[in-house]
C-alpha cells in the first residue's frame, strides 16, 4: 500500500473514498496548481469507482489525492496532509494551504523583484536626467564665458582705438606747438642776431 492510500483509509477522510490506482506523473508542484482547478471542472468520474456516477465535478477530496500521489516525492506527508485538509474544508484551490503559501511566496518574490527592478530602471532614468541637468548647465557656463570673453575682447580694441586717437591727436598738438613757437620766437632771434651783429661792428 502506498503512502497515498494509507491516507485515503484514514478515519478522518469521507467514508467509500478510495486512492485511484496507478496514478503517476512525473510532474512539478506547480504545474499540479494550475491544472488543480481545469480538473475539478473536467473529470466527472473517479477511475477506481467504475460506473458509480458522482458530482457533477470532481470531488475535491480525490483532487487531493491525486495531487498527493504525484507531490509524494517533491513534499513531506505532513504538509501536503495539513495543506489538503484546508483546502478540502474550504472547497477553494489551494491558495491558502501550506503549499498555496509557498507558491504565493514564489508570486510575491516575483513580484518583488520586478518592482525592484522597475525601481532601478526609475533611478536609473533620474540619474540619467541629472546628467543632462549637469551638461546644461555646463553649457550654460560655457556661454557666459565665451560672452566675457566676447566684451573683454571689445573692451580691449575700444581701448586700443582709444589710445591711437589719442596719441594722433598728441601728435597734432605737438606739431601745432611747435609751429606756433617757431613762429613767435622767430622775431626775438632775428632781434637777438642784429644787436650781437652791432656789437661786433663797434668792437
Amino acid at each position: 500500500m502506498r503512502r497515498s492510500e494509507a491516507w485515503a483509509f484514514d478515519p478522518g477522510w469521507p467514508t467509500g473514498l478510495s486512492h485511484p490506482m496507478n496514478i503517476t506523473f512525473n510532474i512539478n508542484l506547480k504545474f499540479c496548481y494550475v491544472v488543480l482547478s481545469p480538473l475539478m471542472a473536467a473529470v466527472q468520474r473517479t477511475p477506481c469507482t467504475g460506473a458509480r456516477p458522482l458530482k457533477p465535478s470532481f470531488p475535491p477530496e480525490a483532487i487531493a489525492l491525486i495531487v498527493f500521489d504525484i507531490c509524494c516525492p517533491l513534499l513531506s506527508e505532513k504538509t501536503l496532509k495539513t495543506g489538503f485538509a484546508q483546502f478540502i474544508k474550504q472547497n477553494q484551490p489551494v491558495r491558502q494551504s501550506t503549499i498555496g503559501n509557498e507558491y504565493s511566496k514564489i508570486n510575491k518574490n516575483k513580484k518583488e523583484k520586478e518592482k525592484e527592478k522597475k525601481e532601478k530602471e526609475k533611478e536609473k532614468e533620474k540619474e540619467k536626467e541629472k546628467e543632462k541637468e549637469k551638461e546644461k548647465e555646463k553649457e550654460k557656463e560655457k556661454e557666459k564665458k565665451k560672452k566675457k570673453k566676447k566684451k573683454k575682447e571689445k573692451k580691449g580694441r575700444q581701448n586700443s582705438e582709444a589710445g591711437e586717437k589719442k596719441g594722433q591727436l598728441t601728435e597734432k598738438l605737438i606739431d601745432i606747438i611747435s609751429v606756433t613757437g617757431f613762429c613767435a620766437f622767430f622775431p626775438l632771434l632775428t632781434k637777438f642776431d642784429n644787436g650781437i651783429n652791432k656789437l661786433k661792428k663797434s668792437s
